[in-house]
Protein backbone atom coordinates (compact mmCIF):
# COMPACT_ATOMS: atom_id res chain seq x y z
CA UNK A 1 0.00 0.00 0.00
CA UNK A 2 2.78 2.68 0.81
CA UNK A 3 4.61 2.09 -2.47
CA UNK A 4 1.08 2.07 -4.38
CA UNK A 5 0.57 5.72 -2.41
CA UNK A 6 4.59 6.87 -3.07
CA UNK A 7 4.71 5.90 -6.73
CA UNK A 8 2.24 8.98 -7.39
CA UNK A 9 4.94 11.17 -6.36
CA UNK A 10 7.67 9.79 -8.02
CA UNK A 11 8.86 13.49 -9.67
CA UNK A 12 8.59 15.26 -6.09
CA UNK A 13 11.33 15.91 -4.93
CA UNK A 14 12.47 13.95 -1.36
CA UNK A 15 14.07 17.06 0.75
CA UNK A 16 14.48 17.31 4.67
CA UNK A 17 12.60 19.77 7.04
CA UNK A 18 15.34 22.22 6.47
CA UNK A 19 15.65 22.12 2.81
CA UNK A 20 11.83 23.15 2.81
CA UNK A 21 12.08 25.65 4.55
CA UNK A 22 14.88 27.27 2.27
CA UNK A 23 12.94 27.38 -0.39
CA UNK A 24 10.54 29.82 1.27
CA UNK A 25 12.50 32.76 0.73
CA UNK A 26 13.02 32.24 -2.90
CA UNK A 27 10.30 29.93 -4.17
CA UNK A 28 7.18 31.63 -1.68
CA UNK A 29 5.30 33.92 -4.45
CA UNK A 30 3.59 35.54 -1.03
CA UNK A 31 7.35 36.43 0.08
CA UNK A 32 8.06 37.44 -3.40
CA UNK A 33 5.24 40.03 -3.09
CA UNK A 34 6.36 41.16 -0.26
CA UNK A 35 9.93 41.65 -1.08
CA UNK A 36 8.10 44.15 -4.13
CA UNK A 37 6.33 45.80 -1.56
CA UNK A 38 9.47 46.27 0.30
CA UNK A 39 11.41 47.56 -2.73
CA UNK A 40 8.23 49.85 -3.62
CA UNK A 41 8.46 51.52 -0.33
CA UNK A 42 12.40 52.17 -0.57
CA UNK A 43 11.61 54.07 -3.98
CA UNK A 44 8.94 55.80 -2.04
CA UNK A 45 11.38 56.93 0.52
CA UNK A 46 13.70 58.17 -1.94
CA UNK A 47 10.64 60.01 -3.52
CA UNK A 48 9.80 61.61 -0.50
CA UNK A 49 13.89 62.62 -0.29
CA UNK A 50 13.48 64.21 -3.69
CA UNK A 51 11.45 66.67 -2.46
CA UNK A 52 13.74 68.37 -0.63
CA UNK A 53 15.62 69.42 -4.46
CA UNK A 54 14.50 72.32 -5.89
CA UNK A 55 11.85 72.35 -8.87
CA UNK A 56 13.19 73.09 -12.20
CA UNK A 57 10.95 74.18 -15.00
CA UNK A 58 11.91 75.65 -18.40
CA UNK A 59 10.83 76.40 -22.23
CA UNK A 60 12.05 77.30 -24.79
CA UNK A 61 10.89 77.97 -28.63
CA UNK A 62 11.25 79.05 -32.05
CA UNK A 63 9.00 80.34 -34.84
CA UNK A 64 9.57 81.87 -38.34
CA UNK A 65 7.45 84.11 -39.73
CA UNK A 66 6.86 85.26 -43.65
CA UNK A 67 8.74 88.60 -42.94
CA UNK A 68 9.77 90.83 -40.56
CA UNK A 69 7.74 93.05 -38.17
CA UNK A 70 7.95 96.67 -38.46
CA UNK A 71 6.02 100.30 -37.01
CA UNK A 72 6.59 103.60 -37.80
CA UNK A 73 5.78 105.84 -34.25
CA UNK A 74 5.33 108.79 -36.13
CA UNK A 75 4.91 109.58 -39.80
CA UNK A 76 7.17 107.71 -42.20
CA UNK A 77 10.05 108.26 -43.95
CA UNK A 78 8.12 109.97 -47.04
CA UNK A 79 6.97 113.35 -44.79
CA UNK A 80 8.18 115.62 -42.60
CA UNK A 81 7.68 115.45 -38.59
CA UNK A 82 6.85 118.93 -37.09
CA UNK A 83 9.47 118.51 -33.88
CA UNK A 84 9.44 121.97 -32.98
CA UNK A 85 7.53 121.02 -29.49
CA UNK A 86 10.82 117.96 -28.89
CA UNK A 87 13.25 120.84 -30.02
CA UNK A 88 12.22 122.79 -27.04
CA UNK A 89 12.87 120.25 -24.29
CA UNK A 90 16.10 119.20 -26.22
CA UNK A 91 14.73 116.09 -27.85
CA UNK A 92 14.60 116.95 -31.23
CA UNK A 93 17.04 114.35 -32.28
CA UNK A 94 14.87 111.55 -30.76
CA UNK A 95 11.60 112.98 -32.45
CA UNK A 96 13.58 112.85 -36.23
CA UNK A 97 14.27 108.83 -35.23
CA UNK A 98 10.73 108.29 -34.89
CA UNK A 99 10.12 108.97 -38.48
CA UNK A 100 12.36 105.74 -38.87
CA UNK A 101 10.62 102.18 -39.07
CA UNK A 102 11.12 100.63 -35.90
CA UNK A 103 11.98 96.74 -35.53
CA UNK A 104 9.65 94.56 -33.68
CA UNK A 105 10.20 91.02 -34.85
CA UNK A 106 12.48 89.47 -36.90
CA UNK A 107 11.30 86.94 -39.61
CA UNK A 108 12.82 83.90 -36.94
CA UNK A 109 12.93 84.47 -33.01
CA UNK A 110 13.84 82.81 -29.97
CA UNK A 111 12.12 82.76 -26.82
CA UNK A 112 13.49 80.65 -24.07
CA UNK A 113 13.39 80.28 -19.58
CA UNK A 114 14.73 78.23 -17.17
CA UNK A 115 13.37 78.93 -13.84
CA UNK A 116 14.20 77.02 -10.37
CA UNK A 117 12.01 77.17 -7.23
CA UNK A 118 12.61 76.27 -3.43
CA UNK A 119 10.43 75.81 -1.26
CA UNK A 120 11.39 77.34 2.23
CA UNK A 121 8.24 76.81 4.47
CA UNK A 122 7.35 73.42 3.25
CA UNK A 123 10.80 72.28 4.54
CA UNK A 124 9.52 70.62 7.63
CA UNK A 125 6.78 69.27 6.21
CA UNK A 126 8.98 67.76 3.75
CA UNK A 127 11.09 66.51 6.48
CA UNK A 128 8.66 65.06 8.69
CA UNK A 129 7.38 63.27 5.25
CA UNK A 130 10.39 62.01 4.20
CA UNK A 131 11.02 60.52 8.71
CA UNK A 132 7.55 59.06 7.97
CA UNK A 133 8.27 57.26 4.77
CA UNK A 134 12.09 56.16 5.60
CA UNK A 135 10.39 54.12 8.85
CA UNK A 136 7.48 52.65 6.42
CA UNK A 137 10.41 51.69 4.43
CA UNK A 138 12.03 49.86 7.78
CA UNK A 139 8.64 48.34 8.62
CA UNK A 140 8.30 46.58 4.85
CA UNK A 141 11.71 45.29 5.40
CA UNK A 142 10.46 43.59 9.10
CA UNK A 143 7.33 42.57 7.61
CA UNK A 144 9.35 40.55 4.56
CA UNK A 145 11.14 38.68 7.70
CA UNK A 146 7.77 37.85 9.13
CA UNK A 147 6.40 36.62 6.48
CA UNK A 148 8.77 34.68 5.59
CA UNK A 149 9.00 33.19 9.25
CA UNK A 150 5.31 32.58 9.08
CA UNK A 151 5.38 30.74 6.13
CA UNK A 152 8.29 28.83 7.19
CA UNK A 153 5.67 28.08 10.25
CA UNK A 154 3.60 27.20 7.79
CA UNK A 155 5.73 24.52 6.06
CA UNK A 156 6.39 23.16 9.14
CA UNK A 157 3.04 22.42 10.39
CA UNK A 158 2.46 20.84 6.83
CA UNK A 159 5.54 18.60 6.74
CA UNK A 160 4.70 17.53 9.94
CA UNK A 161 1.20 16.35 9.33
CA UNK A 162 2.63 14.49 6.49
CA UNK A 163 5.04 12.70 8.08
CA UNK A 164 2.22 12.04 10.79
CA UNK A 165 -0.07 10.82 7.89
CA UNK A 166 2.87 8.65 6.52
CA UNK A 167 2.80 7.14 9.87
CA UNK A 168 -0.38 6.52 10.07
CA UNK A 169 -0.42 4.63 6.46
CA UNK A 170 2.45 2.74 7.65
CA UNK A 171 0.74 1.28 11.48
CA UNK A 172 -2.47 0.65 9.03
CA UNK A 173 -0.53 -1.87 6.62
CA UNK A 174 1.47 -3.52 8.96
CA UNK A 175 -2.14 -3.98 11.68
CA UNK A 176 -3.61 -5.06 8.21
CA UNK A 177 -0.52 -8.20 7.60
CA UNK A 178 -0.89 -9.09 10.72
CA UNK A 179 -4.92 -9.29 10.94
CA UNK A 180 -4.45 -11.03 7.32
CA UNK A 181 -2.58 -13.60 8.67
CA UNK A 182 -4.99 -14.02 11.83
CA UNK A 183 -7.60 -14.46 8.96
CA UNK A 184 -6.03 -17.10 7.53
CA UNK A 185 -5.51 -19.38 10.97
CA UNK A 186 -8.97 -18.71 11.41
CA UNK A 187 -10.19 -19.57 8.02
CA UNK A 188 -8.59 -23.20 8.65
CA UNK A 189 -10.55 -23.32 12.11
CA UNK A 190 -13.36 -22.32 10.42
CA UNK A 191 -12.87 -24.61 7.49
CA UNK A 192 -12.48 -27.63 10.37
CA UNK A 193 -15.59 -26.75 11.65
CA UNK A 194 -13.86 -25.73 15.27
CA UNK A 195 -14.91 -21.36 14.87
CA UNK A 196 -17.88 -20.27 14.14
CA UNK A 197 -17.94 -18.54 10.92
CA UNK A 198 -18.99 -14.98 12.62
CA UNK A 199 -15.37 -15.27 13.94
CA UNK A 200 -13.93 -14.90 10.11
CA UNK A 201 -16.28 -12.27 9.44
CA UNK A 202 -15.79 -9.80 11.90
CA UNK A 203 -11.70 -10.30 11.10
CA UNK A 204 -12.90 -9.07 7.45
CA UNK A 205 -14.11 -6.16 8.80
CA UNK A 206 -11.91 -5.12 10.71
CA UNK A 207 -9.38 -5.75 7.66
CA UNK A 208 -11.91 -3.98 5.47
CA UNK A 209 -12.02 -0.60 8.12
CA UNK A 210 -8.18 -0.57 8.07
CA UNK A 211 -8.30 -0.34 4.82
CA UNK A 212 -10.64 2.21 4.58
CA UNK A 213 -7.99 4.03 6.98
CA UNK A 214 -5.66 3.82 5.11
CA UNK A 215 -7.39 5.34 1.76
CA UNK A 216 -8.19 8.24 4.27
CA UNK A 217 -5.03 8.90 5.42
CA UNK A 218 -3.04 8.80 1.70
CA UNK A 219 -5.93 11.41 0.67
CA UNK A 220 -5.22 13.36 3.28
CA UNK A 221 -1.02 12.75 2.63
CA UNK A 222 -1.54 13.59 -1.21
CA UNK A 223 -3.68 17.06 -0.17
CA UNK A 224 -0.72 18.29 2.12
CA UNK A 225 1.84 17.69 -0.40
CA UNK A 226 -0.40 19.76 -2.97
CA UNK A 227 -0.30 22.49 0.02
CA UNK A 228 3.94 22.45 0.54
CA UNK A 229 4.03 22.70 -3.56
CA UNK A 230 2.13 25.40 -3.43
CA UNK A 231 4.05 27.21 -0.70
CA UNK A 232 7.14 26.23 -1.91
CA UNK A 233 6.89 26.39 -5.95
CA UNK A 234 8.29 22.76 -6.76
CA UNK A 235 6.45 19.43 -5.72
CA UNK A 236 7.94 18.00 -2.40
CA UNK A 237 7.90 14.46 -0.46
CA UNK A 238 8.33 14.64 3.07
CA UNK A 239 10.83 12.45 4.46
CA UNK A 240 11.84 11.83 8.00
CA UNK A 241 14.24 13.14 10.00
CA UNK A 242 15.88 12.86 13.56
CA UNK A 243 17.32 16.42 13.98
CA UNK A 244 15.72 18.74 16.68
CA UNK A 245 14.36 21.73 16.65
CA UNK A 246 16.74 24.20 18.55
CA UNK A 247 15.36 26.91 20.89
CA UNK A 248 16.35 30.09 19.51
CA UNK A 249 17.49 32.68 22.80
CA UNK A 250 14.47 34.72 24.12
CA UNK A 251 14.52 38.11 22.89
CA UNK A 252 12.94 41.23 24.78
CA UNK A 253 9.18 42.16 24.42
CA UNK A 254 10.35 45.27 22.87
CA UNK A 255 13.03 43.67 20.23
CA UNK A 256 10.73 41.12 18.51
CA UNK A 257 9.87 41.99 15.22
CA UNK A 258 5.90 42.46 15.81
CA UNK A 259 6.51 44.72 18.06
CA UNK A 260 9.30 46.48 16.79
CA UNK A 261 6.45 46.98 13.46
CA UNK A 262 4.26 48.33 15.94
CA UNK A 263 6.72 50.69 17.46
CA UNK A 264 7.65 52.09 14.06
CA UNK A 265 3.94 52.32 12.58
CA UNK A 266 3.89 54.56 15.48
CA UNK A 267 6.77 56.64 15.18
CA UNK A 268 5.78 57.09 11.67
CA UNK A 269 2.02 58.06 12.48
CA UNK A 270 3.74 60.57 14.66
CA UNK A 271 6.06 62.43 11.12
CA UNK A 272 3.40 61.98 9.51
CA UNK A 273 1.07 64.04 12.04
CA UNK A 274 4.02 67.23 12.07
CA UNK A 275 4.03 67.11 8.43
CA UNK A 276 0.17 68.04 8.39
CA UNK A 277 0.64 70.49 11.03
CA UNK A 278 3.63 71.93 8.56
CA UNK A 279 1.04 71.91 5.91
CA UNK A 280 -0.59 75.15 8.08
CA UNK A 281 2.16 77.27 7.30
CA UNK A 282 1.78 79.58 3.92
CA UNK A 283 4.19 78.45 1.42
CA UNK A 284 7.18 80.71 0.76
CA UNK A 285 9.21 79.92 -2.43
CA UNK A 286 12.45 81.20 -3.47
CA UNK A 287 12.80 81.42 -7.18
CA UNK A 288 15.45 82.40 -9.65
CA UNK A 289 15.26 82.83 -13.48
CA UNK A 290 16.73 83.21 -16.61
CA UNK A 291 15.12 84.06 -19.95
CA UNK A 292 16.91 84.74 -22.91
CA UNK A 293 15.24 86.60 -26.41
CA UNK A 294 16.15 86.39 -29.64
CA UNK A 295 14.87 88.47 -32.82
CA UNK A 296 12.36 89.98 -30.66
CA UNK A 297 12.78 93.66 -31.55
CA UNK A 298 15.07 96.83 -29.82
CA UNK A 299 12.77 96.90 -27.01
CA UNK A 300 12.61 93.67 -26.27
CA UNK A 301 15.48 92.60 -23.74
CA UNK A 302 18.24 89.72 -24.99
CA UNK A 303 18.68 87.98 -21.84
CA UNK A 304 17.52 89.03 -18.31
CA UNK A 305 17.53 87.16 -14.98
CA UNK A 306 16.12 87.56 -11.25
CA UNK A 307 15.85 85.85 -7.86
CA UNK A 308 12.86 86.89 -5.64
CA UNK A 309 10.25 85.42 -3.07
CA UNK A 310 6.82 84.37 -3.89
CA UNK A 311 3.82 83.59 -1.44
CA UNK A 312 1.42 80.95 -2.03
CA UNK A 313 -0.94 78.24 -0.89
CA UNK A 314 -4.53 77.16 0.30
CA UNK A 315 -5.35 79.09 3.20
CA UNK A 316 -8.37 76.83 4.21
CA UNK A 317 -6.58 76.63 7.76
CA UNK A 318 -9.75 75.25 9.12
CA UNK A 319 -9.52 71.94 7.26
CA UNK A 320 -6.07 71.54 7.41
CA UNK A 321 -6.38 71.97 11.15
CA UNK A 322 -8.90 69.28 11.47
CA UNK A 323 -6.66 67.06 9.20
CA UNK A 324 -3.56 67.55 11.13
CA UNK A 325 -6.19 66.92 14.30
CA UNK A 326 -6.74 63.62 12.63
CA UNK A 327 -3.44 62.85 12.31
CA UNK A 328 -1.89 63.52 15.73
CA UNK A 329 -5.44 61.14 17.03
CA UNK A 330 -4.25 58.43 14.57
CA UNK A 331 -0.55 58.50 16.39
CA UNK A 332 -1.81 58.32 19.52
CA UNK A 333 -4.06 55.52 18.96
CA UNK A 334 -0.76 53.67 17.40
CA UNK A 335 0.98 54.02 20.38
CA UNK A 336 -1.12 52.49 22.35
CA UNK A 337 -1.60 49.70 19.95
CA UNK A 338 2.41 48.99 20.91
CA UNK A 339 1.16 48.73 23.92
CA UNK A 340 -1.57 46.33 23.83
CA UNK A 341 0.37 44.21 20.90
CA UNK A 342 3.12 44.22 23.88
CA UNK A 343 0.75 42.80 26.44
CA UNK A 344 -0.97 40.17 24.28
CA UNK A 345 2.23 39.14 23.20
CA UNK A 346 3.22 38.08 26.55
CA UNK A 347 0.38 36.09 26.63
CA UNK A 348 0.78 34.60 23.90
CA UNK A 349 4.11 33.38 24.62
CA UNK A 350 3.02 31.88 28.09
CA UNK A 351 0.11 30.14 25.99
CA UNK A 352 2.94 29.25 23.66
CA UNK A 353 5.31 27.25 26.12
CA UNK A 354 2.28 25.24 28.14
CA UNK A 355 0.94 24.00 24.83
CA UNK A 356 4.62 23.24 23.85
CA UNK A 357 5.25 21.50 27.48
CA UNK A 358 1.81 20.02 27.40
CA UNK A 359 2.62 18.51 24.46
CA UNK A 360 5.96 16.56 25.47
CA UNK A 361 4.20 15.08 28.62
CA UNK A 362 1.52 14.37 26.16
CA UNK A 363 4.28 11.87 23.66
CA UNK A 364 5.72 10.12 27.05
CA UNK A 365 2.47 9.43 28.10
CA UNK A 366 2.14 8.05 24.78
CA UNK A 367 5.04 5.62 24.53
CA UNK A 368 4.74 4.50 28.15
CA UNK A 369 0.92 3.20 27.02
CA UNK A 370 2.48 2.21 23.70
CA UNK A 371 4.67 -0.21 25.05
CA UNK A 372 1.95 -1.77 27.39
CA UNK A 373 -0.29 -2.13 24.76
CA UNK A 374 2.56 -3.75 22.50
CA UNK A 375 2.60 -6.15 25.16
CA UNK A 376 -1.38 -6.95 25.48
CA UNK A 377 -1.24 -7.29 21.82
CA UNK A 378 1.68 -9.85 21.32
CA UNK A 379 -0.19 -11.85 24.10
CA UNK A 380 -3.62 -11.73 22.25
CA UNK A 381 -2.16 -13.03 19.37
CA UNK A 382 -0.20 -15.87 21.00
CA UNK A 383 -3.62 -16.30 22.78
CA UNK A 384 -5.87 -16.34 19.75
CA UNK A 385 -3.58 -18.59 17.72
CA UNK A 386 -4.41 -21.49 20.62
CA UNK A 387 -7.71 -20.49 20.54
CA UNK A 388 -7.64 -19.18 24.14
CA UNK A 389 -8.79 -15.68 23.07
CA UNK A 390 -12.03 -14.39 21.10
CA UNK A 391 -11.37 -13.05 17.92
CA UNK A 392 -13.15 -9.71 19.20
CA UNK A 393 -11.19 -9.60 22.52
CA UNK A 394 -7.72 -10.02 19.44
CA UNK A 395 -9.12 -7.35 17.30
CA UNK A 396 -9.74 -4.88 20.54
CA UNK A 397 -6.07 -5.51 21.87
CA UNK A 398 -5.06 -4.48 17.74
CA UNK A 399 -7.21 -1.22 17.94
CA UNK A 400 -5.92 -0.63 21.24
CA UNK A 401 -2.40 -1.25 19.84
CA UNK A 402 -3.09 0.76 16.69
CA UNK A 403 -4.86 3.78 18.80
CA UNK A 404 -1.62 4.27 21.17
CA UNK A 405 0.91 3.81 17.88
CA UNK A 406 -0.87 6.81 16.36
CA UNK A 407 -1.12 8.30 19.57
CA UNK A 408 2.82 8.82 19.00
CA UNK A 409 2.86 9.79 15.96
CA UNK A 410 0.53 13.02 16.66
CA UNK A 411 2.30 14.09 19.78
CA UNK A 412 5.61 13.65 17.76
CA UNK A 413 3.89 15.90 14.96
CA UNK A 414 2.50 18.27 17.61
CA UNK A 415 6.09 18.90 19.99
CA UNK A 416 7.59 20.18 16.89
CA UNK A 417 4.41 22.59 15.49
CA UNK A 418 3.87 23.87 19.23
CA UNK A 419 8.32 23.94 19.56
CA UNK A 420 7.88 26.09 16.63
CA UNK A 421 5.19 28.09 17.14
CA UNK A 422 6.67 28.77 20.85
CA UNK A 423 10.21 29.97 19.10
CA UNK A 424 7.79 32.31 16.24
CA UNK A 425 6.72 34.20 19.88
CA UNK A 426 10.10 34.66 21.43
CA UNK A 427 12.50 34.36 18.62
CA UNK A 428 13.66 37.01 15.54
CA UNK A 429 15.81 34.46 14.57
CA UNK A 430 15.15 31.89 11.12
CA UNK A 431 14.28 28.34 12.31
CA UNK A 432 17.11 26.30 12.82
CA UNK A 433 17.93 22.04 13.12
CA UNK A 434 20.60 20.46 15.10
Amino acid sequence: MISFLFSSFAFAAQLTLEESLALVEHGNIEVQIARLQSENAQLAMFASLANLLPTIEGNASWIDFDSPLEVNLLGDSSEDIDCSSFEAFGFGDLCSSFSEPMLLREERIFDGSIQALYPLSALYSIVQGYQASKLMAEISTLEVQATQKRIQLSVIELYMEALHLQQVIQFAEETEKRLSHHRDNVQAFVNQGLLNPIELQRLENAILETEIGAAEASSGYRLLCQQLELLLGVPVEPISFTKQLTLGQRVAVSDHPDIRIAQLQAQAATAAAKAAYGQLIPNIVVMTAKTRAIGQGTLTPTEQQYIGLALSGNFNWGSRYLQAKQSSKEAEMAEQAVILQERALVLQQQGAYDAWQMAQKRLNAAHSKAEMTEEIRRQASSKHSQQMLTTAELLDAEAEHLQAQLAIAAAESKVIILQARYQQTIDRQPFRFE
